[in-house]
C-alpha cells in the first residue's frame, strides 16, 4: 500500500494571517511630600497587547480559536509611603484597581473536533479573550531595626476575577461547568465546549504574605549570621480544575559566616524547613490513555488518578562563595 504525504496545509486563514494595530498608550502619575519622611502619590496607566496567533493549530477551527482579540488595560493607584525610626524602616500602603478589556490567557489542554472531519479530534492549548478586573491593597515594611538586624514584610490582597466571560473549556457532561466527567464531547455547536466564568483568572489566592530577616553578629574579621525566608499564601479553590487547594506556607533557612568585605563566605541552608508536602498544580480528571478511542466508540483506560504537581521535599545543604 503505497503512502503520499500531501505535506503541510495552512490552517490560519487568509485574513487572520496579518495583523496590524495604531494603539495608544501611556500613563500619567502625581506625588506630593506632605513632610520628608511622608509622600503621597497617584498613577493612572493604560496599556495593550496584540493579538496572539496559535502555532501548530488543529485544521477545521473558528477564528476565535485561532487569534485572540487585542487586550487593554486601564489601571489606578493611589498610596502613600514614607519612613520611620529616624529613617531605619520604609514603609508603603497602596489600593489599586485594573480593567482588562479582552484579558488573554492560555488554556491547556482543550478538546477539540473539527466540523468538517469527524476524525480530527484531540487536546490541545489554545489562547483566548475574557473581561476581567483586579482590585486590591498592598503594603510593605522594610529597612534596618539595628545595625545588625534587616527585616523585609510585605503582604497583598488581589482580587483578580473573569466578568461573566465566554471561555474554552472540557465540558463533557454538558453541566456548563469545566469537568471531564466521561467520554470527550463537545457540549454545544463549536469545536469546543464553552463555559460561562467570573472565576480566577490566574491559579492563586487572593492573599499573599512574605517575610525575610537577617541578624548578624560581627567578630572581627567575620560576621556569622542567620537568615530566614517565608512566604505563606492561603487555601482557595479553583473553578478551572474544580479542586480545593490547600494553603502553604514556605521556610527557608541559612545559618552562615562571612568576611567582613564580603570576600568569601560559607552557608548551611534548610529548604522547606516545616516539609510541606502540598500541591501546587493539579489536572481537571483523571490521566487516561486512549481517550479520544473512546469518544468515537472504542476502549480507554482511567487510571482513576488525576495528574500533580507537589512542592520540593525538604532540603539541606551548603554552600561556599568567593569573590575576586
Amino acid at each position: 500500500v503505497g503512502f503520499q504525504n500531501s505535506g503541510p496545509r495552512e490552517v490560519i486563514p487568509e485574513a487572520l494571517q496579518r495583523t496590524k494595530t495604531t494603539p495608544i498608550t501611556g500613563g500619567a502619575n502625581i506625588s506630593y511630600d506632605i513632610t520628608d519622611e511622608f509622600t503621597v502619590y497617584a498613577a493612572y496607566g493604560h496599556s495593550f497587547r496584540a493579538p496572539t496567533t496559535g502555532v501548530s493549530l488543529p485544521q477545521g477551527i473558528t477564528a476565535d480559536l485561532v487569534r485572540t482579540n487585542s487586550e487593554k488595560t486601564d489601571s489606578f493607584e493611589l498610596g502613600v509611603k514614607g519612613k520611620i525610626l529616624d529613617g531605619r524602616l520604609n514603609y508603603s500602603v497602596a489600593g489599586f484597581y485594573q480593567k482588562f478589556d479582552g484579558y488573554i490567557r492560555r488554556f491547556e489542554g482543550i478538546y477539540w473536533r473539527s466540523a468538517a472531519d469527524p476524525s480530527g479530534q484531540g487536546f490541545f492549548g489554545f489562547n483566548y479573550n475574557g473581561d476581567a478586573e483586579v482590585k486590591g491593597i498592598e503594603g510593605s515594611l522594610d529597612g534596618r531595626v539595628s545595625d545588625n538586624w534587616d527585616i523585609g514584610l510585605s503582604a497583598s490582597y488581589a482580587k483578580a476575577r473573569y466578568k461573566s466571560a465566554r471561555l474554552p473549556c472540557n465540558d463533557f457532561a454538558g453541566t456548563g461547568t469545566p469537568n471531564q466527567t466521561g467520554a470527550p464531547k463537545i457540549t454545544g455547536s463549536g469545536n469546543v465546549s464553552y463555559c460561562a466564568s467570573s472565576g480566577r483568572i490566574s491559579e492563586t489566592p487572593d492573599f499573599g504574605f512574605n517575610a525575610n530577616t537577617e541578624i548578624r553578629f560581627p567578630a572581627g574579621g567575620i560576621t556569622p549570621y542567620v537568615a530566614a525566608v517565608f512566604s505563606y499564601r492561603p487555601g482557595f479553590f479553583s473553578d478551572t480544575v474544580q479542586y480545593d487547594y490547600q494553603d502553604r506556607a514556605l521556610l527557608n533557612t541559612f545559618v552562615g559566616v562571612r568576611d567582613a568585605d564580603d570576600r568569601w563566605s560559607f552557608t548551611l541552608f534548610a529548604r522547606n524547613l516545616l516539609n510541606q508536602k502540598k500541591i501546587t498544580n493539579i489536572s481537571l480528571g483523571n490521566a487516561a490513555i486512549n481517550s479520544i478511542l473512546a469518544a468515537a466508540g472504542g476502549g480507554a483506560y482511567n487510571s482513576g488518578y488525576r495528574t500533580v504537581n507537589v512542592m520540593n521535599p525538604r532540603e539541606f545543604g551548603a554552600t561556599v562563595g568567593f569573590n575576586f
